[in-house]
């Protein structure tokens, strides 16, 4: 698929965050902090802590091929490290390769990071549409469907002091992610950005035609881990879950 210019990064709150790019080989990082908490020595942290996990998963994928190229959970090693067993566990819970829970993993482990190390009021860290989040007020957060902009005036309402979330967006339509699927975004929400970002690719793998969404919403009610899901499909908008959608102007 054709590449995908980030230009939503520049209607975020510049006013609420002090956000900075950590930017490694493929993995490309937008990151906010509450400003009182900015400085050189965060953004450091996080370029160091990057290059930490990504040679984890690199050392593994070497070692471990079909870790890259599945497309079917794997079986959980014995000695893997962290960011391998989250990425492991999540896919297997989705029913999908464990790379579709790379970019939420890589967010997981660095949101947690930042947060026990410098302990921001608020930090929010965006990686091609895969969202940590952990704020101390209200928060919006628009949903974007490439091509379609059907509900492009509409967001999810996260209220301040929800913890340690996960917002991840998949689509069948643009981005560089494979997906079985033709939606134009699916977006769940989950106390964990690996297992938001696992459960989009497989429910999104399960649109093809927007009568598909009434099914697929029905399947993560079912889902423990789920807290919230939109499906956008043509002129087709599916919505569960704990937190609101509310349009934006």
């Amino acid at each position: 698929m054709p590449f995908e210019p980030r230009i939503y990064r520049d209607t975020m709150n510049h006013e609420r965050f002090r956000f900075f790019n950590v930017l490694k080989k493929e993995t490309d990082l937008w990151i906010g902090v509450s400003p009182n908490h900015f400085n050189n020595e965060i953004k450091e942290f996080t370029e160091l802590k990057l290059n930490y996990y990504r040679s984890i998963v690199e050392n593994y994928i070497a070692a471990h091929p079909e870790f890259l190229t599945a497309l079917k959970p794997l079986s959980m090693e014995n000695q893997c490290q962290e960011i391998i067993r989250l990425m492991l566990s999540a896919s297997t819970l989705a029913s999908v390769g464990p790379m579709a829970a790379v970019a939420g993993a890589f967010c997981e482990m660095l949101g947690k990071e930042i947060m026990k190390e410098f302990l921001p009021d608020e930090l929010v860290i965006e990686n091609g549409g895969d969202i940590y989040l952990n704020v101390k007020n209200q928060i919006l957060v628009q949903f974007f469907a490439g091509q379609n902009k059907n509900f492009s005036n509409l967001a999810l309402c996260i209220p301040g002091k929800s913890g340690n979330l996960g917002i991840c967006t998949s689509s069948g339509m643009f981005g560089h992610s494979f997906s079985y699927g033709k939606a134009d975004s699916v977006t769940v929400v989950s106390e964990s950005p690996a297992i938001a970002d696992a459960y989009a690719t497989s429910l999104c793998n399960k649109i093809n035609v927007k009568t598909d969404v009434p099914h697929v919403l029905s399947l993560a009610k079912q889902i423990p881990g789920i807290l919230s899901l939109t499906a956008i499909k043509d002129d087709e908008i599916g919505i569960i879950g704990k937190y609101p959608v509310k349009p934006v102007s």
